[in-house]
């Protein structure tokens, strides 16, 4: 009866000939919706950790894609096959060039990888801020005042007043930190996409002028990131993003070199 209330097309549970034909799926439609609620999270800011947990692993892949193509300096076989039979291991032999990266391409690589790192880095440390024992971010209540609203006429009604008043000012702030979390979410998401689209542009050859242009993307987007994060995080947390904004300002400078 649980899983009909979810179904479009109810299933019949009265079976025909004494089989309960419609038991069996029934049931299992039920611990599927059991195992998908014993995952889910609890709250606005448990989903959004969740969100920024996923968004870390395709950053980390982003990472070791790179890194393997660092560990290698670009070198990658090119054959050329264009002509000849590509079976005949002579002709292959005499077509094939070794392609590597020069200095200049090297150093640009390894500055995408810093800005790769260090994206990976605000997000790990997201992760950490949004966990329910950190008081690195912290859904606040605004303060109780009693200046809001006419001149309190008893003192029952002064008080109902400011409860009132109290919980308004609760709720707003509620509101004002599930749209911050949203928004974090957002441009999480450009982060992975821009993350992406720097890691697919090392290759071989490289174009230093698109892998500038990519990181200067991501820097851009995790700029907006952090300094989004500085409207709620503690003086701790602060302090530390700006430090972050300063290195992914240099980042992006040494980029546009």
């Amino acid at each position: 009866m649980l899983a009909n209330s979810h179904l479009p097309t109810p299933r019949r549970l009265d079976g025909v000939d004494g089989m309960p034909i419609g038991i069996m799926p029934s049931t299992g439609i039920v611990w599927e919706f059991s195992n998908v609620a014993q995952t889910m999270a609890l709250n606005n800011r448990q989903a959004c950790q969740q969100k920024l947990k996923g968004s870390l692993e395709l950053i980390q892949d982003a990472i070791e894609e790179v890194q393997g193509q660092l560990d290698r300096s670009g070198e990658v076989d090119h054959f050329d096959d264009e002509e000849g039979d590509e079976d005949d291991d002579a002709d292959q032999d005499s077509q094939t060039e070794t392609m590597r990266w020069d200095d200049n391409e090297l150093a640009q690589a390894k500055l995408a990888m810093r800005a790769l790192k260090a994206t990976k880095l605000i997000v790990q440390k997201l992760v950490k801020s949004l966990s329910e024992d950190s008081s690195d971010i912290t859904n606040f209540r605004l303060p109780r005042s009693s200046a809001l609203g006419s001149p309190p006429r008893s003192e029952k009604s002064s008080t109902t007043d400011t409860k009132l008043e109290s919980a308004d000012a609760a709720l707003r702030a509620d509101l004002d930190f599930i749209n911050w979390l949203d928004a974090l979410v957002t441009l999480i998401s450009k982060c992975c996409s821009d993350v992406d689209e720097l890691a697919s542009a090392i290759d071989t050859p490289l174009d230093c002028g698109a892998v500038a242009q990519d990181l200067e993307v991501l820097a851009k987007t995790a700029t907006k990131l952090a300094t989004l994060v500085k409207e709620w995080s503690s003086p701790g947390l602060s302090n530390w993003v700006d430090k972050f904004l300063g290195q992914m300002d240099g980042l992006a400078t040494s980029g546009a070199r």
